[in-house]
């Protein structure tokens, strides 16, 4: 036992001990039993290769169910489509508290995951991340009017924000903004609202964070995708067809 503690020993003896046991135990019966003798070398490769075949099955298994885990995982957050004739709008912020500026985009796509336009936007003279959140949103429904969008559904990460403009009654400290959000939307014939997380909207997200932290702070409007989120974009759309 001294030994199996001792730093001189490898990993490999510390991982075929139980099976030198197992074999010491076993042979030993058969031994008194049957009077079989065994050669020493064939027994310790026999137990090399029993041990060593284990450990790689074992190692093989712990991966195949990490790989699947990951899978799963980026199943459960991957982009969700709307249903057909509508068009998602998702909508991202970033906020750079030490300089109290604010970066902001959408992304509006159909159906079938394909991005129609998407827009970015700075903005300056806010308080806080809360208030940028607002100010974001009501630019996005401006823009969906402006384009005369008549089927969208917008998505967004902040819990607050969604409740104050789904369920107004259960937000009763948010009456202002959600009476803000309410007359912009009427200009909408039909609308949903949805909190989706925001592993879920990371394209958005990037464009946002690309006013504060790339410092790109002319605002525009474009149609199609940013050529550098192209295969976020791609493998989403990939995964909606699939």
């Amino acid at each position: 036992m001294f030994g199996l503690k001792n730093s001189n020993s490898t990993l490999k003896a510390r991982r075929r001990f139980p099976w030198f046991i197992w074999h010491l135990w076993k042979n030993r019966n058969i031994f008194g039993f049957e009077g079989k003798r065994f050669n020493a070398l064939e027994i310790v490769q026999t137990i090399s290769h029993e041990a060593d075949s284990w450990f790689i099955a074992d190692e093989f298994q712990v991966k195949r169910v990490e790989k699947e885990k990951r899978l799963k995982m980026s199943v459960l957050v991957k982009w969700e489509p709307s249903q057909y004739s509508w068009v998602k709008c998702n909508i991202g912020v970033h906020w750079r508290k030490d300089i109290a500026w604010g970066g902001a985009a959408w992304v509006l796509r159909d159906s079938e995951g394909k991005v129609l336009l998407h827009s970015r936007r700075a903005f300056t003279g806010l308080n806080n991340l809360n208030e940028l959140k607002v100010h974001v949103c009501l630019w996005a429904i401006d823009s969906m009017v402006s384009h005369k969008m008549n089927r969208v559904i917008f998505a967004f990460d902040d819990e607050m924000i969604v409740g104050a403009i789904t369920r107004p009654m259960a937000w009763p400290s948010f009456k202002a903004m959600s009476s803000d959000f309410s007359i912009r939307l009427r200009k909408i014939e039909w609308w949903r609202f949805l909190k989706e997380d925001k592993r879920r909207n990371i394209g958005a997200f990037l464009i946002a964070q690309s006013v504060t932290i790339g410092e790109r702070f002319q605002s525009y409007v474009a149609a199609g995708y940013l050529f550098w989120l192209k295969d976020i974009f791609e493998n989403e759309k990939c995964l909606v067809s699939s």
